[in-house]
């Protein structure tokens, strides 16, 4: 009985110091893949241009941008914008975009996607662009409808 008093306490205690051992174990993990280093939310004037019809476009622009440092290193930074302006031919819009700004130790790229649409009877917009910064290639593509 003396034995058994003692085991029982002893399967006990050695079940919580497993289980504490794993808990701080998981707690050194960490869970998330990349460390915030920015996240900041800006209202920015912005000027565009609609290239479907040439007008330019003053927007005010409500920005989010989210930093992230990778565990390679790699940094990575998320812009969502949304907005509304008016062109220099009157018509009225509203953006939204995206930008991701992929910086590593041997790339630098940023990729732009963005969608305008009149209000009015000016065309639609939808752009994509990307940069590479190292090699300096540019590639563009928009789209008009309307």
């Amino acid at each position: 009985m003396l034995r058994n008093g003692l085991l029982a306490p002893m399967k006990a205690r050695s079940l919580f110091t497993c289980a504490l051992v794993m808990l701080f174990s998981l707690a050194l993990v960490r869970t998330t893949s990349a460390e915030v280093i920015v996240n900041e939310r800006v209202t920015e004037a912005f000027a565009t241009i609609n290239s479907c019809n040439g007008e330019a476009i003053n927007v005010l622009l409500n920005v989010h941008v989210l930093g992230r440092q990778q565990r390679n290193g790699t940094v990575i930074y998320h812009l969502n914008v949304n907005g509304t302006g008016t062109g220099s031919l009157g018509n009225r819009y509203v953006l939204n975009g995206q930008q991701v700004e992929t910086i590593k130790a041997t790339t630098h790229t940023i990729t732009v996607r963005e969608v305008l649409v009149s209000k009015g009877a000016a065309p639609n917009q939808a752009l994509r662009l990307t940069f590479n910064l190292i090699s300096g290639e540019v590639t563009t593509q928009a789209i008009c409808r309307g």
